[in-house]
């Protein structure tokens, strides 16, 4: 371990190259009764749970707090209001975005007339809509006040090694993925206040699960930052723009968010190649991205292998296909537990790149698989 100073402050930071969970590199173990249980029955009960306390807060906030900060506050407490108001709406949008989203929609159809009529011309648009996988939507949202506020929470900060080449295509390689990779929402989705400051004519698309473009209303939300599809056929349809065009993969994944524990990067790297072929298929520049202070804005619950907690994570992983440490931060009074996160600097080092030329064939096996190796 090392001393990292980022932001003004310090933090003792561990990193190594991790097995994927269930394994140790020779093949992931089959999930055991004990976790489907617990991933199948206990983690959406306290999913729900966690939804019901961000929505409390979310309306806490609306009723006293913002009026309360309207009238009797002025410049910065009052925007501080604001920022927390911002991150507890960011939260409960993703967090209760599917149990707020599919009911909703449900509502509509149910309701016939003119709203069934919209309800079936938005569903159809959803199975229709080609940007997830393209990458051609503006991201318009990312210059919107909402957003500067979530970024000045924390606050967020991004630092360049060098300059990007606007003409070439880039990789961006992300870690950690934190909980909520928060780091890259406000280091990436940022617009002109930050990134896109910092490297013009590059315009990143951060990679996210495909489930959430399939959630009524908040998919509208994702596209307008920006965000596509994590898979190999939209990583190539971003890059086919041309130049100036990148992608951002948070190279751990969910294996790496269940790791998540502050003061320390727990990096999930053994057999990451994935990125690495992208950038070799497409002829990207590979960029490393470290953020400190991603693993440090949530208290993370203990949870060593054979507890609960553990086999609650991989459970859900193995049925759902994602997971979240049992994480918690403060209170709008009891800064002891809540919903908001603590505020820790969070900040994006974008590294050098790392030139790569484009290469045809196979690249897992013969020369194809060497050049992988030898980028990685």
């Amino acid at each position: 371990s090392q001393d990292v100073g980022s932001g003004g402050s310090s933090q003792d930071v561990g990193a190594r190259a991790a097995a994927p969970p269930g394994g140790s590199g020779g093949g992931r173990r089959p999930p055991s009764l004990r976790q489907l249980l617990l991933g199948g029955l206990v983690a959406p009960l306290m999913a729900m749970a966690y939804c019901g306390l961000a929505l409390a807060s979310l309306l806490l906030w609306a009723l006293f707090a913002l009026p309360l900060g309207l009238l009797t506050l002025e410049g910065e407490p009052r925007r501080q209001v604001l920022r927390e108001g911002a991150v507890v709406f960011w939260i409960v949008l993703f967090v209760a975005g599917p149990l707020l989203g599919l009911p909703l929609l449900a509502l509509l159809l149910y309701a016939g007339g003119a709203y069934r009529a919209l309800a079936l011309a938005y569903v159809a648009f959803i199975a229709l809509d080609a940007r997830p996988g393209s990458g051609r939507g503006r991201p318009f949202l990312r210059e919107q006040e909402f957003f500067q506020l979530i970024r000045e929470y924390f606050p967020c900060e991004t630092v360049k090694l060098c300059d990007l080449d606007p003409k070439r295509k880039y990789v961006f390689g992300y870690h950690p993925h934190g909980v909520l990779s928060f780091g890259c929402l406000g280091n990436f989705c940022s617009g002109r206040r930050g990134f896109a400051a910092l490297f013009p004519g590059i315009d990143p698309r951060p990679l996210t699960l495909p489930v959430n473009f399939r959630v009524p209303f908040i998919r509208e939300v994702v596209l307008g930052l920006g965000l596509c599809n994590s898979n190999r056929k939209t990583c190539d349809a971003v890059l086919r723009r041309g130049a100036g065009s990148a992608v951002v993969i948070v190279v751990g994944g969910a294996a790496e968010a269940a790791h998540t524990r502050p003061g320390a990067m727990e990096l999930m790297l053994r057999g990451r190649k994935g990125f690495v072929r992208v950038a070799v298929a497409n002829g990207a520049d590979l960029v490393p991205v470290m953020t400190f202070g991603e693993n440090d804005v949530f208290r993370i619950a203990e949870s060593p292998p054979g507890s609960w907690v553990h086999d609650m994570q991989m459970g859900m992983k193995s049925l759902f296909g994602v997971t979240l440490p049992f994480f918690y931060g403060s209170g709008f009074t009891n800064k002891r537990f809540g919903v908001l996160p603590l505020r820790r600097p969070i900040v994006s080092v974008v590294g050098r790149p790392i030139p790569v030329e484009r290469f045809e064939g196979s690249l897992r096996e013969g020369r194809g698989a060497e050049v992988v190796e030898e980028r990685q």
